[in-house]
C-alpha cells in the first residue's frame, strides 16, 4: 500500500507541475490562437481538483501558517462583503468576487504537496526555460524584429499577461545563480546555461515592454545583487570581491555601463515624452487624479451604492479597489494586501539585518506587488502570470511550517532558512 501511495504521488506531482507549465504553453503564439479557451478550461478543471484535495489535506497539515490562514480569512470576509453588496443592490464586479479564490487554490495546492529539492529545481528550470521561449516565440511572430521599437508589439502579444511570466524566469534564473544554496555547487555547464537563459529572457522583456514588469526586475535585481556582496563580505571572500570591483570598474571606465543601461531607458521611455509624467505613464497621471477625488468624495464605499462607473482605469491596484469599493468595503482586500507587503519585506530584512537567505517566493511576490502599483489587477490575476508566484509561496510556507506542524520537510531551494556562505 505504501508503495502504491507513493506511485499515486509521484503522478500527482507529475500532474501538478504539468499544468504549472502549461500556463505558459498556452500563451505561445500558434497555440493561444487555435487552443487558448480550450486549455484554459482544462487548467481551471484541474486547479478546481487541486484546491479541493489541497483543502482535505488541509485538516492533516496541523497548525496553519499566520499568511495562508490571513489569505483564508481574507477571502472568506470579502466573500460576505460582496453578498452585502449584493443584497442591498450595490455594484459588485463578477470578476472582483472571485479574485482572491483562485490564487488560494494554487497557494493551498502549494501547500499541501511536498516536492523535493530535485524536483523543485526541474520544475525551476523548466518554468523559465519554457517563459523565456514562450517571449521570443511572441516577438518572433508578432514582432518587426529582436529589437526594441516604439511602437508596442501588437495586442495579440498580450504584453501585461505574459510579459509578467518571461520577468519571472529571469527572477528565478537570477536567483539560482546569485541566492540559491543547494548542496551541491552547480557545474559550470550549468552556470553557463543559466547565464546564458537570463540574457535571453531579460533581452525577451526588453523587447515586449511590459515596463511594470521591468520595474519590478529592475528593483529585485539590486536587491539580489546588494545581498550577494554582502553576503560575500560576511563569508570573507576578499579576492573574489576584489576582483568583481576591478570588474565592475573596467566596464565603467571603458563606457560599457551606459550600453548596458541604454536598452533599458528605451525600453522604458521610447515613445514617449520623458519631460512629461503624464506621456511617461500613458496618460495614467490625470486618472489617478479623478481616482483620488472619487476616493475623496466616497470614502467609505466609493462608487459601489450608485452603480457607476469612472472615466477611465485607475491602474492601481489599491487606489482601485477604493474607488469601487472605499475603505470599508474593500477592507479584506486592503489588510490582505498589506499583510503580504510586511511578509515580503521582513523577509527582506532578515536578509539585510540577519544575513539569511531571502526566498524565492519573496523575490517572486515583491515583483506581483510592484506590478500592482502600476496595473489594477495584480497582484492576484491573471492567474497565468502569477501562477508560479503563489504555487512558490504555498512551498515555502510548508518548508517552514510552524511547531507542531505535521508538514513535513523543508525545501533547501525554496525555505528562508540559512545565512550566506561562500557565494557558489
Amino acid at each position: 500500500m505504501k508503495g502504491w501511495n507513493g506511485v499515486v504521488g509521484r503522478l500527482y506531482k507529475l500532474l501538478i507541475s504539468a499544468a504549472v507549465l502549461l500556463t505558459v504553453v498556452q500563451q505561445f503564439p500558434v497555440i493561444r490562437e487555435t487552443a487558448y479557451y480550450g486549455i484554459r478550461a482544462v487548467l481551471y478543471g484541474l486547479f478546481i481538483v487541486f484546491s479541493l484535495v489541497g483543502v482535505a489535506k488541509l485538516g492533516r497539515t496541523g497548525r496553519i501558517p499566520k499568511l495562508l490562514l490571513l489569505f483564508m480569512l481574507a477571502a472568506l470576509a470579502w466573500l460576505m462583503v460582496c453578498g452585502v453588496f449584493l443584497l442591498l443592490g450595490w455594484k459588485v464586479y463578477a470578476g472582483d468576487v472571485v479574485e482572491l479564490f483562485i490564487p488560494l487554490g494554487i497557494l493551498l495546492t502549494g501547500y499541501t504537496v511536498r516536492f523535493s529539492e530535485g524536483e523543485q529545481t526541474g520544475l525551476l528550470i523548466a518554468y523559465a526555460a519554457a517563459g523565456t521561449a514562450m517571449g521570443l516565440a511572441l516577438i518572433a511572430y508578432y514582432g518587426s524584429g529582436f529589437s526594441i521599437v516604439g511602437q508596442y508589439i501588437t495586442k495579440k502579444a498580450m504584453k501585461n499577461q505574459t510579459g509578467p511570466i518571461v520577468v519571472s524566469a529571469s527572477i528565478i534564473v537570477l536567483y539560482m545563480l546569485l541566492a540559491s544554496r543547494p548542496r551541491r555547487k552547480k557545474p559550470l555547464l550549468m552556470k553557463a546555461f543559466l547565464a546564458g537563459l537570463l540574457v535571453i529572457s531579460v533581452s525577451a522583456s526588453l523587447i515586449l515592454r511590459n515596463r511594470a514588469g521591468l520595474a519590478a526586475l529592475v528593483i529585485i535585481a539590486f536587491i539580489m545583487l546588494f545581498l550577494y556582496f554582502a553576503g560575500m563580505s560576511r563569508a570573507k571572500s576578499p579576492v573574489r570581491m576584489i576582483l568583481l570591483l576591478v570588474v565592475l570598474a573596467a566596464v565603467i571606465e571603458a563606457g560599457l555601463a551606459s550600453q548596458l543601461v541604454k536598452p533599458f531607458y528605451d525600453s522604458f521611455t521610447m515613445s514617449f515624452k520623458v519631460d512629461d509624467m503624464d506621456s511617461l505613464s500613458a496618460r495614467r497621471i490625470g486618472v489617478y487624479a479623478d481616482g483620488l477625488d472619487i476616493v475623496g468624495r466616497y470614502p467609505l464605499f466609493g462608487l459601489a451604492p450608485s452603480g457607476r462607473a469612472m472615466n477611465g482605469i485607475p491602474h492601481n491596484y489599491v487606489l482601485n479597489k477604493l474607488v469601487y469599493y472605499g475603505f470599508l468595503g474593500a477592507l479584506p482586500l486592503l489588510v490582505l494586501y498589506f499583510g503580504l507587503i510586511v511578509f515580503a519585506a521582513g523577509k527582506l530584512l532578515a536578509g539585510l539585518r540577519y544575513g539569511r537567505r531571502v526566498p524565492l517566493a519573496a523575490y517572486l511576490l515583491i515583483m506581483a506587488l510592484v506590478i500592482s502599483l502600476l496595473e489594477y489587477a495584480y497582484p492576484y490575476a491573471p492567474g497565468v502570470s502569477l501562477i508560479f508566484v503563489w504555487f512558490t509561496l504555498g512551498q515555502h510556507l510548508r518548508g517552514e511550517a510552524p511547531a507542531g506542524s505535521q508538514t513535513p520537510a523543508r525545501s533547501p531551494e525554496l525555505y528562508n532558512g540559512s545565512r550566506f556562505g561562500n557565494p557558489s
